[in-house]
């Protein structure tokens, strides 16, 4: 993964710049750097005015020999003079605008360009990083798991938060759709001009706002969703989408109502996993407002700075005309917008700034489209450096006063020496005009020649050489700084790519060492536990002895050294033999032929932890350090923390990355296993092999707290612990709480760490010299310990291998329980079997009509099976019970009835005899009453027979009245009897009727049951034995429910027979009845009338024809009674037949209900 290259030391190369304008320089009147002059603003000293003409002619020759001489001698001074001051501004000019470009290409490249480049690193890192974890980011699921991560790849560290000048607005990871999943906001607040740096750090404030923002509208996003490929650039971005990100304060409406668009410094890179694009990371910087930005540069490079949005100011140092506000949303001129904007050019310009005129150098900004086709590419927004002139001119009017000053030394000594001095007057003046011609032609300065002179031409000539030698030694220090520079900048470069480019030491290292001129340059690097080192990287000369791999043992390092170097102590050494060096230290480096050494600290992170020395030698002679050398040597030293820095966040996160991974594996393997056994083979195995130590032992308890080595993975050089009992009576009391809670115990050296001598003796036979141990809890019970051993040597368990040991147990006691819940799931499945056969045995008597059976109620699912079939039995029993009552009600009913419907019968039998026998007799009476129409004198003797007869008959006639009364009444009595028989009936249908939908419904729950078992799969196999009996027997209950119903049905039809009949008969009962009444009533009329023939003879003839005709009309009546009877009499034989049949039936139902047993 490539490295972002750290940000250079801006304030080192601004005081270096510092240093140069402040160096003897000024001694000689060379114009700084920092002086940036404008010809028009320079102003001149008037030329001397002529002497008026009278005054000339008044002179004696004297003073016109004396004013010839020393005009002679003056106007080459004036000449030379004049031409310095032209030459100085002139250089001053260029030096000007030297110095404006610079700045400019250093504002353009140490901080825009830089900040593109950071955020560039910055989402490869992300981008590389999520695609090496391959979270899906169209996910929720998975962005949910991964939140922690994703946070910790875009929240800045806290080095980054503490330098002002390289912070950025936002750090964004979106998914594919360019909506945010996490992100990192700031915005940079408002702060007045003149704000002291200490107290800038309060404008930057972070912004909290819900995920989800839009940006996939962006061009940059959009452009390198659709390309798959990363793209940087300086963005012009809409204030709605600055407002998104609640970047609004810094990007103000009043700014975009003038037109300014939000200039960002921004790098956007594709997530890809598995060769999908899932998401698109993001960073930036917001320019617009940016004070601490520009104010940074401002303070470091000494010249004003501006940020352009297309041709208008968005950031800037300058105050506007108010002189509190910043000059933002001012037009760049015409000019300069069509040579950097339309022409893409470098532009210097003059222009006026708040009433001040600038010297103002421009560069084009571009965006990301000049990564794409940088021939077509156009510039989006610009960025000016300038620098207000009004230091020059008091430079010029000091080298004017200067040079006449000079000039007008010249001319005194002319008039004091006057001829005799010319000729060596004009010796210093042509090496004067030589020197300044030299300087004009732009050739090496070289000094003066020497002179013994101590006049002011002397001095003069003593200066200029002076001031030649220290422009020239100023211009050598440039070069040298601006190639240190250059070499920093490759330097940083180089170990930028460190670790992917594993030997980025030694090329850093022989670089500095040519550039140094040193004979040897090295990397010694520290353990920075035990700070014993070893040189890892080194460049020497040839035929000088090699230090590479050299184990530097010091013993007073750690004791008195170490913390000197961790407070940025710096060793230099010109002469090792005259530095109060030790003897021993002396002989330390005579090893490597060491005379001048220099060794600089190395350090890394926010606490300064020491992790090696730099270090340069200078072997063939002894050496004076220079203040820049050591400046550049701290500085290099510095790039090699922050290597050092990066590459142990890249093999962290490598270890992280390796760690979930074995966590997963580990996962997935013991979760395949439901024995304790194999879960605990299989995972002290795996974890001995991710935390790479020598034995990892499972450690069980039993009740008393008392433990076995159950599961062992150790090396085939230790002893083993499997099986070992080992008891530590102090364990209960004081360990298993903080076991449960989830104490989690590194040792890193048994011998160090104040273990009780018992205790070392336990863990000495299986050579345990550090061990670490975890509880592995299962629910809120304490398993055991989960515990390893490293017996090679002691070691330092780092707090990352704690947590991942933690959570290796942790996911080992997950196994255990999820073991124990499916074995308890077995168990409960095999409980279930047993009782649906156990509760198939107890209802198995129903089948066979043991109705008294009841099925054992439990708490689990069968129970409630057993208690609803207990319900079921106990109403069919009910309903069994009442069909027996009714059919033992009927067979009685029956069997009284029967005996009345046979007296009945054997009644209408015996009406019928004594009815044939009063026919007869009615009959004889006819004949007798013919026999007294015949015979008169048999005619009382007939009467008095006749009187008896009737008698006997009225007599008979009563009986038979009785007897057919009777018979009514036990007819009707029967008649009643039977319609009960068929109420009853009718009940006996309705209860039948229940049992047959209660036998459906059995017969549905039955079904329904079976379907649930069928979906229960196997664990539902004995619920759907259990169904299928009971659906059986509901069958069984259906069935025998018909059969009865049937029965049923069968006595209502022959009742109802029965009742019909009895009606009938009834009926005629009742006409036979009114028969015989009359008849009696006519016997009596008869009796009457026999005993009034004594006194009615002479009326015999007519009452014998009277009584003749009566007498056939009884004969017809008796004729008719004895059908009726004979009738009545076999109706009542077929009751009696019925009833038989009915009783019948009534014995075959209590016989059927009789199967059933309910007592």
């Amino acid at each position: 993964m490539t490295q972002t290259p750290p940000k250079p030391n801006f304030k080192k190369i601004a005081n270096d710049r510092s240093l140069i304008s402040q160096s003897p320089q000024r001694e000689t009147r060379t114009p700084s750097p920092q002086l940036v002059p404008s010809p028009s603003q320079i102003e001149l000293l008037d030329a001397p005015k002529e002497g008026k003409a009278n005054l000339w002619q008044n002179l004696s020759f004297r003073w016109k020999l004396a004013i010839l001489l020393i005009a002679g001698a003056a106007l080459p001074t004036i000449g030379v003079t004049q031409g310095i001051v032209w030459y100085s501004q002139k250089t001053a000019q260029d030096t000007l605008k030297e110095t404006v470009a610079s700045n400019a290409s250093g504002f353009q490249e140490d901080y825009i360009h830089w900040l593109r480049l950071e955020s560039s690193g910055q989402v490869q890192a992300i981008a590389d990083v999520l695609g090496a974890s391959k979270i899906d980011l169209q996910n929720p699921a998975q962005i949910k798991a991964n939140q922690t991560l994703l946070q910790s790849l875009i929240v800045p560290s806290k080095i980054e938060q503490e330098r002002l000048d390289g912070w950025k607005s936002f750090r964004i990871i979106a998914n594919a759709q360019g909506k945010t999943i996490a992100q990192f906001l700031r915005v940079h607040k408002d702060y007045p001009l003149g704000t002291a740096a200490e107290d800038r750090s309060e404008a930057i404030e972070n912004v909290s706002l819900p995920t989800g923002i839009d940006l996939g509208n962006i061009a940059i996003v959009k452009e390198s969703l659709r390309l798959k490929r990363p793209l940087k650039g300086i963005e012009l971005l809409d204030r709605s989408v600055i407002q998104k990100l609640g970047l609004g304060e810094q990007f103000k409406a009043s700014d975009a109502n003038k037109g300014i668009k939000g200039l960002t410094a921004m790098a956007v890179e594709p997530i890809e996993v598995n060769g999908k694009v899932v998401g698109i990371a993001i960073a930036g910087v917001l320019l617009n407002r940016n004070n601490i930005l520009v104010d940074t540069f401002r303070e470091y490079y000494g010249s004003e700075a501006s940020l352009y949005a297309g041709d208008l100011r968005a950031s800037t140092t300058i105050a506007a005309a108010d002189g509190k506000n910043r000059a933002i949303g001012d037009r760049a001129a015409e000019a300069v917008k069509k040579a950097v904007l339309g022409g893409g050019k470098r532009f210097p310009w003059r222009e006026e700034i708040g009433g001040k005129p600038y010297l103002t150098y421009y560069l084009p900004l571009y965006d990301y489209r000049q990564d794409l086709n940088p021939q077509q590419a156009k510039p989006v927004g610009m960025l000016a450096v300038g620098t207000a002139p009004e230091t020059l001119n008091s430079a010029v009017n000091s080298v004017r006063i200067v040079g006449y000053g000079i000039g007008l030394v010249f001319l005194l000594a002319a008039g004091a020496i006057a001829i005799p001095v010319a000729g060596t007057f004009s010796r210093p003046l042509r090496r004067l005009q030589d020197f300044a011609r030299g300087i004009a032609n732009g050739e090496k300065i070289a000094g003066l020649a020497d002179t013994a002179r101590r006049d002011e031409i002397g001095i003069l000539s003593q200066e200029l050489d002076r001031m030649a030698t220290k422009m020239e030694a100023n211009l050598t220090a440039l070069r040298q700084e601006k190639a240190r520079e250059q070499l920093l900048k490759e330097v940083t470069l180089d170990l930028s790519q460190y670790p992917q480019v594993k030997n980025a030491f030694e090329i850093a290292l022989e670089k500095l060492r040519i550039d140094l001129n040193v004979d040897r340059a090295f990397f010694y690097r520290f353990d920075e536990e035990t700070l014993a080192g070893e040189v890892v990287a080194e460049s020497v000369a040839q035929g000088l002895p090699r230090a590479l791999g050299a184990l530097i043992t010091d013993h007073c390092f750690q004791d008195r050294l170490a913390e000197e170097y961790r407070r940025g102590r710096i060793q230099a050494l010109s002469n090792i033999y005259e530095s109060g060096l030790a003897d021993c230290h002396i002989k330390m480096l005579e090893a490597f032929a060491i005379k001048a050494n220099l060794v600089v600290p190395i350090l890394r992170g926010s606490r300064r932890i020491l992790t090696g020395l730099l270090s340069v030698n200078q072997c063939s002679e002894s050496r004076v350090w220079q203040p820049s050398e050591i400046e550049l040597l701290t500085q290099i030293a510095t790039q090699f923390g922050l290597a050092i820095d990066r590459a142990n966040l890249i093999e962290k996160t490598e270890i992280a990355a390796e760690r979930a991974q074995a966590i997963k594996d580990l996962t997935l393997k013991i979760s395949q296993s439901l024995d304790s056994k194999t879960i605990f083979d299989t995972a002290v195995a795996e974890i001995r092999q991710a935390i790479r130590t020598d034995r990892v032992i499972i450690y069980q308890f039993d009740k008393n707290w008392k433990g076995t080595v159950v599961a062992e993975s150790v090396a085939d050089e230790f002893p083993k612990a499997l099986g070992a009992e080992i008891a530590d009576p102090c364990f209960a009391d004081k360990y298993v709480q903080k076991y449960k809670q989830g104490r989690v115990q590194p040792t890193p050296d048994i011998y160090k760490a104040g273990l009780t001598e018992c205790h070392l003796k336990q863990l000495e036979p299986f050579g345990v010299k550090a061990n670490l141990v975890a509880p592995i809890v299962v629910g809120e019970d304490l398993l055991g310990l989960l515990i390893a051993h490293q017996c090679s040597a002691p070691r330092n368990w780092e707090p990352a291998e704690v947590d991942f040991f933690a959570q290796l147990a942790t996911q080992v006691g997950l196994s255990l329980e999820r073991a124990s819940l499916l074995d308890r799931q077995r168990q409960e499945k095999e409980n279930l079997q047993r009782r649906a056969l156990e509760l198939l045995k107890e209802v198995d008597p129903v089948s066979q009509g043991d109705l008294t059976i009841r099925a054992t109620v439990t708490e689990d699912e069968i129970g409630t099976v057993a208690d609803s079939y207990n319900s079921t039995i106990e109403s069919l029993r009910k309903i069994v019970g009442q069909v027996k009552t009714a059919a033992k009600q009927m067979t009685l009913t029956t069997s009284q009835n029967e005996v009345s419907v046979q007296t009945l019968s054997q009644e209408a039998v015996r009406q019928s005899q004594e009815i044939t026998d009063a026919l007869a007799r009615i009959q004889s009476m006819t004949k007798s009453i013919r026999e007294v129409t015949a015979n008169a004198k048999q005619a009382e003797m007939a009467v008095q027979q006749a009187s008896q007869t009737v008698r006997s008959g009225d007599a008979a006639m009563n009986r038979t009245v009785d007897g057919i009364l009777a018979i009514r009444e036990t007819v009707v009595e029967t008649a009643e009897k039977v319609k009960r028989l068929g109420e009853s009936t009718q009940k006996i249908s309705k209860v039948v009727g229940l049992i047959g939908r209660f036998a459906a419904q059995t017969h549905m729950l039955a079904l329904k049951a079976s379907i649930e078992a069928a979906r229960a799969g196997d664990e539902g196999q004995g619920f759907a034995v259990i169904a299928d009996e009971v659906r059986i027997l509901a069958a069984q209950s259906a069935e025998a429910t018909a059969e009865i119903s049937n029965l049923v049905t069968s006595i209502q039809s022959e009742t109802n027979e029965v009742a019909t009949a009895m009606q009938s008969g009834t009926e005629r009962v009742a006409l036979g009845t009114k028969l015989v009444e009359e008849t009696r009533q006519n016997l009596t009329k008869i009796a009457e009338a026999s005993a009034q023939i004594d006194q009615l003879v002479r009326a015999i003839a007519k009452a014998a024809n009277e009584q003749s005709q009566a007498s056939e009309t009884v004969s017809q009546t008796m004729n008719e009674v004895a059908a009726i009877s004979t009738k009545t009499s076999s109706e009542a034989t077929q009751v009696s037949n019925s009833f038989k049949e009915l009783l019948t039936v009534a014995q075959t139902l209590q016989k059927s209900v009789g199967k059933f047993k309910v007592e």
